[in-house]
This record gives structure tokens, C-alpha cells and sequence, in this order.
């Protein structure tokens, strides 16, 4: 139990320091000669004290600000240097709140770069307004589209996690004016179908488009999965078109862990073809 403890603080590290340097390589990639999508198999050689070295100064963030848009109240934190040369905003995993240890160390880097950053929690999470069970991809991506247009920057670097990831990148299909970049970290798009729908038990199925919503067991996770979150994913599949269907022009980089218990490498790679 202590070594498995351990082991899974070392490896929430990596994830962190590969973050880190994948957000790098992209803000300071020249975009005019950056592919549009790549994977990248990044060394976990890394220098862990910059990664996570203190702020002199106390972080100046505006915790839990509000913006309202047609679906969502949604609470967001802000954090605005001077001049900022970019905004990482970050769109945080499936049920899981905008404040993280992804979360605090992706801020921890804006302000080392003099970067701006952005993080709100979903509809039906966190501090933001709904219920999980009426939340939904489409939801999502226009609640972060809302969120974007109201600030003042001009493009952003969104960097997702699991189903942060596919939110992203429908943002950047739908709004490529907005996006300046994308960092996908276990990058899951089309997962409410390819993998949580195929897996369940048709029990657990018909139980959750009876009754609106079922607790299930994902990767070790428990997950409220709802009707509205299965039935809008199928609207907003973006892997079924083979070669160059994904229609993203900015540059996407994907970082991935090869025994990630939920989502299969092949995922990731499966979205470089497309």
C-alpha cells in the first residue's frame, strides 16, 4: 500500500513537469512553422525545483469571479500580469474542480512566464451553477466560448485534461479566432462512446437512459454518468472521419501516459491520424 502510494505521487509529478515542458515548447514555438497536430513522447529529464519553485511574491488572483452565460453562472479564477504575453486557460478533467495540483502548477508557470491564466469550474461542478446530470459537451464548449469572448486577451492556449482536452478541441474547430494552441493531456475525445458506452454492462445501460444518471466505475474512478453527458458526446464525435477530418489549424500538442488506466494510448494516436 505505501509503495503503491508512493509510486502514484511520483508518477502525478511526471504528469506535472510534462506538462510543464509540452506548455513551453508551444508558447514559445514559432506557430508559423509548428505542425498543426503532433504527439509528443517528452523525456521526464527536467529540472523539478524550476517546475515547482515559489513565487516570491503571494499570488494576485481573483478567486471564483463570475460570468453568466446562457446555460451557466460560471466561477472562474483569474490571474492578469502586466502586459501578459499570452493565456493559458485551463479546462480541468471529467468531475473535477477548476483548483488542482494541475491547476496551481499551470499558474505557478504563467507567472514565471508573465503569462495570464484562466481556469473555470463546469456547469455542475464546483462553485458553478446546474447539476452534473444536466451538464454536456455542448454545454461546456459554449460556456468556455462565452468565457473567452468576455475577456480581454485576443487568443488563448487552452490546455485540457481528459475530457478538458476534447472541449478544447472543439473550441478550436468552432472558434479557431480565439485559440492560439492547444496542450492535451490524456487527451479522451469521443470517450463517452469509444470507451465508457462500449464497456458497460447493458444493465448499466439501460439504467442510465431510464433513470438520467448511474454511478460507475472508470479507471478505478467513481463517475456520475448521465443520459444528457452519453446522448450530446454522439453529437459532438470528432474521430469518425479518418484522415484530416479534425479541422484544427492551430498547433495541438498531446501528452500521454502509456499505462493511463482510463484512457489507452491509442486514443491519442488515433486523433493524430484524423
Amino acid at each position: 500500500s505505501h509503495h503503491f502510494s508512493s509510486l502514484k505521487k511520483k508518477l502525478m509529478l511526471y504528469s506535472h513537469i510534462l506538462c510543464m515542458l509540452g506548455l513551453g515548447l508551444l508558447l514559445t514555438s514559432s506557430l508559423a512553422f509548428s505542425p498543426p497536430l503532433s504527439f509528443s513522447a517528452s523525456s521526464r529529464q527536467a529540472a523539478i525545483t524550476r517546475v515547482y519553485s515559489r513565487d516570491p511574491m503571494p499570488p494576485s488572483v481573483l478567486r471564483n469571479t463570475v460570468h453568466e452565460t446562457k446555460h451557466t453562472v460560471l466561477a472562474y479564477d483569474l490571474f492578469t500580469p502586466p502586459k501578459p504575453k499570452a493565456t493559458i486557460v485551463y479546462l480541468p478533467c471529467l468531475f473535477r474542480s477548476k483548483n488542482s495540483a494541475k491547476s496551481a502548477n499551470l499558474l505557478q508557470f504563467a507567472k514565471r512566464k508573465g503569462v495570464g491564466f484562466v481556469s473555470a469550474d463546469y456547469h455542475g461542478v464546483g462553485r458553478s451553477s446546474g447539476t452534473f446530470q444536466d451538464a454536456s459537451l455542448s454545454i461546456w464548449k459554449e460556456d468556455c466560448i462565452s468565457l473567452l469572448e468576455s475577456l480581454e486577451g485576443e487568443r488563448y492556449t487552452l490546455v485540457g485534461a481528459g475530457v478538458g482536452s476534447w472541449v478544447s478541441l472543439l473550441v478550436a474547430r468552432d472558434r479557431p479566432d480565439l485559440v492560439q494552441g492547444v496542450v492535451g493531456m490524456s487527451c479522451d475525445p469521443d470517450f463517452t462512446e469509444d470507451l465508457l458506452w462500449e464497456g458497460l454492462k447493458e444493465e448499466d445501460k439501460a439504467e442510465i437512459m431510464e433513470k438520467g444518471v448511474k454511478v460507475i466505475e472508470w479507471g478505478g474512478t467513481e463517475y456520475p454518468i448521465s443520459r444528457a453527458l452519453i446522448e450530446d458526446g454522439r453529437d459532438n464525435l470528432i474521430m469518425r472521419g479518418g484522415p484530416n477530418s479534425v479541422k484544427i489549424d492551430c498547433p495541438v500538442r498531446l501528452i500521454h501516459g502509456l499505462s493511463d488506466p482510463e484512457v489507452p494510448i491509442s486514443t491519442p494516436l488515433a486523433l493524430v491520424s484524423c
